[in-house]
């Protein structure tokens, strides 16, 4: 995956792991090699009830 969207594997390797947060560009190339819309990528479930997204961790 790191070659498919022009980052190093350690780039990579280190927003996987929630180490680093990658720049929109990053994303659109990850969405791309994929085959899913950012939209997709990046969505986040919606809690009934809540009115907020189900943010993990937070």
């Amino acid at each position: 995956m790191a070659l498919r969207v022009d980052m190093t594997l350690a780039q990579y390797n280190r927003i996987e792991k929630a180490h680093a947060s990658p720049l929109l560009d990053t994303l659109v190339r990850v969405a791309d090699a994929i085959g899913v819309p950012l939209s997709l990528l990046v969505r986040e479930e919606f809690r009934p009830g809540t009115g907020s997204a189900d943010r993990p961790g937070r």
